[in-house]
């Protein structure tokens, strides 16, 4: 080999091995895929009084409400992650989600009907909602009374009061 060969062969050895530490490659991690960013789930529960599936000004949001969420992959049954009870503005937030799919669920109560899309199960009422990476999403949970009002109770006077 000459000598010329010999000085080009390591200039590109040392310039390969300059380049390959420039780069930091972490092999234990190879194939791993790249950690994903939580996201969150807020169920919102409003008393929905016209039955129109919105809340309208003058329709107040649902403390003490039993909201549960859970995971729900393809072919396997619905796994629950969290429960929590609405606040008094109607909320609980169920937070560090991973990205998929999820059933947002509120417990059924005596009187009161379902107006926002959704379906029954398990006693309860649920929707289904696709969570991306990083998403914060907002479920709205509207319902209607349906029960009659119990009689205010009265005082006939008139029967009361003796006229001499």
């Amino acid at each position: 080999m000459t000598k010329t060969k010999t000085r080009t062969l390591l200039a590109l050895a040392i310039a390969l091995s300059m380049l390959i530490s420039a780069w930091q490659v972490d092999l234990t991690s190879a194939g791993e895929p790249p950690p994903t960013e939580p996201g969150s789930i807020t169920a919102h529960k409003f008393n929905d009084a016209n039955g129109d599936g919105v809340q309208d000004d003058g329709e107040e949001d649902l403390a003490g409400w039993l909201m549960r969420i859970y995971r729900w992959d393809e072919d396997q049954s619905p796994a629950l992650v969290a429960e929590g009870i609405t606040d008094d503005s109607g909320e609980v937030t169920f937070g560090d989600l991973a990205p998929g799919r999820y059933k947002v669920w509120e417990a059924d109560q005596e009187c009161w009907q379902p107006t926002t899309p959704g379906n029954s199960w398990d006693s309860g009422y649920y929707q289904v909602i696709h969570l991306a990476e990083g998403e914060s999403a907002i479920v709205e949970f509207g319902n209607v009374y349906t029960c009659e009002p119990e009689p205010t109770p009265s005082i006939d006077i008139e029967k009361y009061v003796s006229v001499d």
